[in-house]
C-alpha cells in the first residue's frame, strides 16, 4: 500500500517525534511526478535536514522497532509468523538499511542479509498472491500451501527456511539498534 501526505518542504524537514513514520519515510523519498522545481527544493534541504537531526531520528526509530518487538513477543519463533512486522521481518531488515543511511554507513548489505530478505520479500510476495489481499501472515494453511508450491519436502523445511532467514535479519536488527 502506498502512503501518501501533503507537506510544505519546511513541514518535511522539521522532526516529528509524533510522527516518526513521516521522517523516516523522507529516507526513502524520491521523484515521481509533478512540480520538479518544488522537488529539488525538497531535496536539496532533505540531506541537511537528516544530517542535522539524525540523533532524533534514529532515538525515534529505535523507539518504533522497540514497541514493534514489543508487540510480537520479542522473538521470531511464531507458529504463525507476521513476515514484515514481526521481529526478523522486513521491517528490521529496512530498520537496518535506515540505520546504515542515518549513519552514513555502507548502503550495501552483506549477502547473507540480502538474501534472507529476497526470500521474505518472495514469501511477502507469494502470501499477498495466495491470499488476493495484502497478508504478512504465514498462517498454518499458507504453510502448506508453501510447501507444496515452492516443491519443499515438507511444511518443517520451510519454516526452518523462514527461521533462518530472519534470524539474520533480527541479529542485523539488534546490532544496528547497539
Amino acid at each position: 500500500r502506498m502512503s501518501h501526505s501533503v507537506r510544505t518542504p519546511a513541514e518535511c524537514c522539521e522532526v516529528h517525534d509524533g510522527n516518526t513514520e513521516l521522517n523516516i519515510s523522507l529516507l526513502d523519498q524520491r521523484f515521481l511526478t509533478g512540480d520538479r522545481t518544488l522537488y529539488a527544493g525538497l531535496a536539496d534541504r532533505l540531506p541537511r535536514f537528516v544530517h542535522g537531526n539524525r540523533d532524533a531520528l534514529i532515538r525515534n526509530l529505535a523507539q518504533l522497532t522497540r514497541e514493534r518487538h514489543a508487540k510480537h513477543g520479542d522473538t521470531f519463533y511464531h507458529l504463525e509468523p507476521n513476515v514484515k512486522d514481526a521481529p526478523g521481518g522486513l521491517r528490521d531488515y529496512q530498520l537496518v538499511c535506515w540505520l546504515d543511511q542515518l549513519r552514513d554507513g555502507p548502503l550495501d548489505p552483506p549477502q547473507d542479509l540480502r538474501d534472507a530478505f529476497r526470500f521474505l520479500a518472495r514469501l511477502r510476495c507469494y502470501l499477498h498472491i495466495l491470499s488476493n489481499r495484502d497478508n504478512n501472515v504465514l498462517s498454518f494453511d499458507a504453510q502448506d500451501s508453501l510447501a507444496e508450491h515452492w516443491r519443499l519436502a515438507d511444511t518443517a523445511q520451510g519454516m526452518r527456511e523462514y527461521y533462518r532467514h530472519s534470524r539474520t535479519i533480527y541479529r542485523a536488527a539488534i546490532r544496528a539498534l547497539e
